[in-house]
Formats: structure tokens, sequence, C-alpha cells
């Protein structure tokens, strides 16, 4: 999934607008599909996204919809289907999914893009197809980084403006829109490298408990103005948990950081219905300031290094409970 859900419902508003306002009587339909019957927190995310539009609108598991799905009673006034854009010939999931990654992305690193779309390594060439490359939807861009950590053999993939056409139109939205993109926030390219790489931290740590379905760095949440620094959704032993990632370089105080991951935490705690885990990759004196806090119940709270030898390294989990990596406690 190449966007996180509050994204998707952003986007969606923006798509359903101009077609809200030629049909008048018209409805929406959201279905999300691959997703098992437990994973709730996608479907309710885009659910809270769309509220206030002012349309009967229906977020469903897959094909499966009733009256009852709708958020009030939908229209019955009979308008005309609007016409169906003709499709498009690239027609791979692995394609588009990579092409709704890059879209978002802007540009990657070829690991970074390998870590989002959950694969080990990947074949720029192969994946996007010699036709991708030849008509220029997406390039690779050698040393296109920028900033401290960069280094010279860095290979970097780039979406061109033909490859966001395309992506727009997968959307339906009208010309003139641009699929969203990651909201960086003047990060640096190692702290913007760490985020992206989150999917492939969680499943190096735990990845015979896990199981991932997406995973987002800087994703907007429908709930709160907020944002982790990344964000994996996936399961532990089978349940439905959300693992949120911050990344901490050492350059805030110790209170200022413990005061913001608190808060943070209080966040967590109001999806008292999912299990969270908190994962905080900083330096050792950092860390020192988080082993003082208390997590709500709900929540989990793992600490490792963010650099060096030992860095990405985690603890197992226990919730409610903040568990300290060996390497990375405080002597």
């Amino acid at each position: 999934m190449g966007y996180p859900p509050a994204e998707v419902a952003d986007t969606i508003r923006d798509a359903f607008k101009p077609i809200a306002k030629t049909w008048p009587y018209i409805n929406l339909w959201v279905p999300v599909v691959h997703e098992r019957p437990e994973m709730k927190w996608f479907r309710a995310e885009i659910r809270r996204g769309l509220w206030g539009l002012g349309r009967a609108y229906a977020v469903t598991r897959g094909a499966h919809i009733s009256l009852s799905s709708f958020s009030m009673p939908p229209s019955t006034v009979y308008a005309p289907t609007p016409p169906r854009r003709a499709a498009t010939r690239y027609r791979p999931v692995d394609r588009m999914d990579a092409l709704f990654a890059m879209a978002r992305m802007r540009l990657a690193r070829q690991d970074e893009l390998a870590a989002v779309l959950g694969e080990e390594e990947l074949d720029i060439p192969h994946l996007f197809g010699e036709g991708f490359l030849a008509e220029k939807r997406v390039q690779r861009a050698e040393n296109r980084g920028r900033g401290k950590g960069v280094l010279q053999e860095d290979v970097y993939v780039e979406i061109r403006r033909k490859g966001l056409i395309l992506v727009r139109e997968q959307w339906g939205l009208t010309p003139g829109h641009l699929p969203p993109r990651e909201l960086t926030r003047n990060s640096g390219r190692v702290h913007l490298h760490i985020s992206r790489m989150a999917p492939r931290i969680v499943r190096m740590n735990w990845g015979d408990r896990v199981e991932i379905y997406g995973g987002w760095s800087e994703p907007k949440l429908s709930y709160t103005l907020v944002r982790p620094d990344a964000l994996v959704w996936g399961t532990w032993d089978g349940a439905e948990t959300l693992f949120w990632l911050e990344v901490e370089s050492g350059h805030r105080s110790m209170k200022s950081f413990a005061e913001r991951l608190q808060a943070k935490m209080q966040i967590c705690a109001v999806l008292s219905h999912l299990r969270v885990v908190m994962a905080v990759l900083s330096t050792r004196w950092i860390i020192q300031a988080v082993t003082l806090l208390k997590p709500p119940p709900n929540v989990a709270v793992v600490v490792g290094r963010w650099k060096g030898r030992d860095s990405w390294l985690l603890p197992v989990p226990e919730f409610g409970r903040i568990r300290v990596a060996r390497k990375a406690r405080v002597r």
C-alpha cells in the first residue's frame, strides 16, 4: 500500500468533489481489498478521514456492502453513471504498488523502495519494465541525495511527471492535482532514511512474530496533528498492531524529548482497541530519559540505538512496559 489511510481519505475527497458537483445525488463507496476480517484499523482511518463529506459514504472490506454500511441513508434518485476512464496498459500489481510508493516519496534510495514494498532487493528494470524506463515515467538517479550521510555509491530512483500523471489517473484526480507526497519536515537524510526503512526494521527484529501490511514514513493520522516518524501496520502474534517508530538524533534536551514522547504515548492510548509497539531509536543519553516514562497498557516501548554497530537492534516488546536493547543500555 503506497499511501497511509488518512492520506488516502484526503485524496478520495479531492477526487470526489468535482464528481459530486456534477452528480448531486451520488454516494461514495470505498471497498478496501486485501484485508483480513479482523484487521479494522485501515478502514476506520479512512472512515474518520471522510467525516463531514456531505454525502453518504461507506468504507467496507471488499465487495460486502449493505444500507447499514453508509454513514447516512444514501440517495436513491437515479443518476447516470459517469463515464469510466480507459484502462491503462500497465496492470501488474507489483509495478503499480511501486509506482504509488514512488509517487509519495518522489525520490528514494533503492533499498528504501525495497523496504516499503517488503522486498530484500529490487531490480529496477525488472520491476518497472523497459516501457516505464523508456517512456521516462521513472528513472534511476545517481547520487541525487543531499545532506550529511549521503554516500557516493547510493543509487536513487526518481518518479518523473509522466509517472505522476499515471498515478493521478489511477486515483481519478482531475488535471492540475498531483498525488500527495510525504512530509519530510526538513529532516536530515539519515533521519529520513531510517524512517523509510521502518518495515525492514520491524521485520529484521521480529520477523517470525509479525506480518506486515503497509509501512509509511511521516504519515498523517486522522485523529491528531502529531505525525510519527514512521508507522507500520500489521500483526503481532496474529493480533492487529501498529508499530510506531521515533528517531531522535540527540539534538533535543532530555526533558523536551521525554515530554514529546509521553504525549505521543497518550495519543496511542486513544487507540484502546489496538496494540501499539513504539520503537525509539536514539542516542544513549536520550535513552536514559525514555526509561523514566510510563506507557499505557496497550503500548509497548522498545528502545535501541539509531546508529553504530548495533544500530536498529530492538528487544522483544512487552505491553505496558519499556524494554531497552542490551547494547543500548546506559551504564
